[in-house]
């Protein structure tokens, strides 16, 4: 991975090398794996997710270590992300320091748990 940032977001874009698995694109192509929109906290996150659902589109959600993330594709089959930065506490305190084994992950699992009544 190389991710680029614009101020203190963790990331304006990540540049991922995909794999063998994935798909070739044509000759001299370029690709784009997806898309991804923050979202400013969990009520967003789970209002994005329940419009999702209401909408009968499939997505995948997964706690990154360093956010919360839901992944659907649009009707041109582009994969778009909404995801929830989870580097600091509702308080403000740093909870990722750089480094991916000093993170704690979290469990999203249930999506209603995370939200404040």
């Amino acid at each position: 991975y190389a991710f680029l940032a614009i101020g203190t977001e963790h990331y304006s874009l990540a540049l991922e090398e995909i794999g063998a698995w994935a798909v070739a694109p044509a000759r001299h192509a370029v690709g784009l794996a997806h898309v991804a929109f923050e979202v400013p906290n969990p009520l967003a996150f789970v209002a994005a997710h329940d419009r999702l659902l209401k909408a009968s589109i499939p997505i995948i959600c997964g706690d990154n270590g360093i956010s919360w993330a839901m992944r659907f594709e649009d009707p041109d089959g582009n994969e778009i992300e909404i995801y929830l930065d989870q580097r600091r506490t509702l308080d403000g305190t740093p909870l990722w320091e750089g480094r991916w084994h000093a993170f704690k992950l979290r469990n999203t699992c249930d999506l209603a748990q995370h939200t404040e009544k």
